[in-house]
């Protein structure tokens, strides 16, 4: 199947970033489909903005909890009616809990930026990025955001910024409940059908 050996490509690539742009890069299914790897403070740009309190929330998470990483899905089975590299796939955090709408990252744990949706606009998914791009693209802008207010239409207004984990339990009553794909998809969709009306 062409599908698969793409991916296979586009996994063999990115294996040989391990441990520069993610750590333990894995395979969860059989058809290719599922991957998964972690991120620790040192793969995010020391120089930004939103690195230190990252790097300060997995220190803590570590103590805590005995956990120093986030742990990311790349889904390519639950990415739209077309297979890849057609439409993009769905990226997001599995664990730990982060605070809502930092680094792009929605309140269900899924990355919502133009670059994952077929807006056919300037900045929206083309058939030719390299995953290792995106993925690199997404590690980069989850710390370079800056402290805005926003108004979501279903959680009213909100802060948005830098990545953070939720150690509070703001939004959660436990940091280290994964979340799950239905979580992802449905705060996904959301997030999409609020930018396509407000943009990007």
């Amino acid at each position: 199947m062409a599908e698969s050996r793409v991916l296979y490509r586009e996994f063999k690539a990115l294996k040989r970033r391990e441990g520069e742009l993610f750590d333990n890069l894995t395979m969860c299914s059989e058809d290719l489909g599922v991957w998964r790897f972690e991120l620790r403070s040192h793969h995010f740009d020391p120089g930004a903005i939103g690195t230190r309190e990252l790097k300060n929330d997995l220190k803590k998470l570590n103590n805590r909890h005995n956990v120093d990483h986030i742990l990311v899905e790349c889904s390519f089975r639950l990415n739209g009616s077309a297979p890849f590299p057609t439409c993009p796939p769905l990226i997001r955090v599995v664990r730990p809990r982060m605070k809502w709408y930092t680094g792009h990252v929605t309140s269900g744990g899924s990355f919502c930026t133009e670059m994952l949706v077929n807006t056919k606009g300037l900045n929206g998914w083309r058939s030719n990025y390299r995953i290792e791009a995106v993925i690199q693209a997404l590690v980069i802008s989850a710390v370079h955001c800056p402290a805005i207010v926003i108004s979501t239409p279903y959680n009213g207004r909100q802060v948005s910024g830098p990545l953070r984990v939720d150690l509070s339990c703001e939004y959660t009553d436990n940091v280290l409940r994964e979340y799950s794909e239905y979580e992802a998809v449905s705060a996904f969709t959301r997030a999409e059908a609020h930018h396509r009306r407000q943009g990007w």
